[in-house]
């Protein structure tokens, strides 16, 4: 990722056009860049700025620092799924991909799940997810069938 689409992220942010967004945007500008902290990790940088307001090169400086990407979930996704998986189908019943969200991890809050479950589509008809469509939605396209 090059300083200038840095700036330009950091543009969108800055409304108001002073040069300043709020400090409690870090995670999302951050994530919007392509890197996957945690929530755990975005608290502490934002206790770590101590301040209402940051500048592009404070955004800068926690972007250059070494975050996990979507894609580098893929392969914890893939051993969790294949460890659910008794049929060896490539899919997941939607109960055992709730109970799966709500305890790898960062685990997601109920209604962080329903919203999710909401952008799924559970094509067989039987409330199974092929779960390489799973993980293509949470980490892109990128997905490999292996």
């Amino acid at each position: 990722m090059s300083d200038n689409d840095i700036k330009e992220a950091f543009a969108a942010f800055d409304t108001d056009n002073d040069g300043k967004i709020n400090t409690y945007e870090l995670g999302t500008i951050i994530r919007a860049l392509g890197k996957a902290p945690l929530q755990a990790e975005v608290l502490q940088m934002e206790a770590e700025v101590g301040d209402d307001q940051i500048d592009v090169a404070t955004v800068k400086k926690y972007y250059n620092r070494k975050m996990r990407s979507p894609l580098d979930y893929e392969k914890e996704l893939k051993q969790a799924f294949e460890a659910l998986d008794a049929t060896g189908g490539k899919v997941i019943a939607e109960a055992d991909l709730r109970m799966l969200l709500g305890t790898l991890g960062e685990p997601l809050s109920s209604e962080e799940i329903d919203s999710l479950m909401r952008c799924i589509d559970f094509g067989d008809r039987q409330g199974n997810i092929d779960y390489y469509d799973f993980i293509k939605l949470v980490v892109g396209d990128r997905v490999s069938r292996k």
